[in-house]
């Protein structure tokens, strides 16, 4: 069996780990409003109204505003399809 090599420039590796390091790194806005949350979880905002008001969706508040975690997102969403 041959084995595959492919040589790049260490410029051209640096360049490509320095980029996947930034990808990693940049999360994208970390809480999500209403709006956001629903268009994550692909629903109607009413319905993450009537989550967080039986209990089942974690949240925060700044002042009026509802704010959500995607992480949290992803576990309400795991809890409803298990």
């Amino acid at each position: 069996m041959s084995e595959l090599r492919i040589d790049f420039p260490d410029e051209l590796a640096e360049s490509i780990a320095a980029r996947v390091a930034e990808m990693v790194r940049s999360d994208p806005e970390p809480y999500l409003d209403v709006g956001a949350a629903a268009e994550y979880l692909a629903c109607k905002p009413k319905r993450i109204y009537e989550l967080k008001a039986a209990g089942r969706l974690a949240h925060f508040r700044d002042g009026t505003r509802l704010l959500f975690r995607r992480e949290d997102l992803d576990a309400a969403l795991r809890r409803v399809v298990e």
